[in-house]
């Protein structure tokens, strides 16, 4: 591992080190020892045991659940706090009759209450998310609801979705 990091190093701190090498006329010596550090590098990189909650090799492109954060932007605390008290609905609705819904949570920002954040955990995207959640009565019924709210521009949307790597820790208070 600190072997892995000195060489990170140096190929982060000097990169013109590494571009001589590869300059006409600079020999092949020098060819030769960038092409073998590069080598030890990734043979260290591929040897390297991850210990707990750390990973070698790449991001799987989906492995875990399926992840969906969801900013809400009010124009007042009043009406933040109103869709909080609105939304209870779907969220008894979500605890109840949503098996592959797995998180369901509204988050207020720290510095600004007119701020929320939905955070959500599916166990899949084609059916949890997808079929189930989005189709529901309950889910449907309402988000009517927040649209009007965004056409007449009292809130403003925006959103990510993810796909977990396991890579980490989630727990519960």
């Amino acid at each position: 591992k600190s072997c892995r990091c000195i060489y990170i190093k140096i190929f982060v701190l000097k990169p013109q080190a590494m571009v001589s090498s590869l300059r006409p006329g600079t020999g092949t010596s020098n060819l030769v020892s960038f092409a073998g550090g590069a080598i030890l590098v990734l043979l260290l990189g591929a040897a390297w045991s991850p210990q707990s909650g750390q990973h070698a090799g790449p991001i799987p492109a989906q492995q875990g659940s399926f992840v969906l954060v969801v900013f809400l932007d009010f124009q007042t605390e009043d009406l933040a706090q109103q869709f909080a008290d609105m939304w209870q609905e779907e969220i008894r609705h979500v605890q109840e009759n949503e098996a592959g819904t797995l998180s369901y949570e509204i988050c207020v920002s720290d510095s600004d209450a007119k701020q929320l954040l939905f955070f959500e955990r599916y166990t899949d995207k084609e059916n949890s998310y997808a079929v189930v959640h989005k189709t529901s009565e309950t889910f449907q019924r309402l988000r009517q609801k927040l649209r009007a709210m965004q056409d007449a521009g009292t809130v403003a949307i925006s959103g990510r979705s993810f796909y977990s790597t396991g890579r980490g820790h989630f727990e519960a208070l």
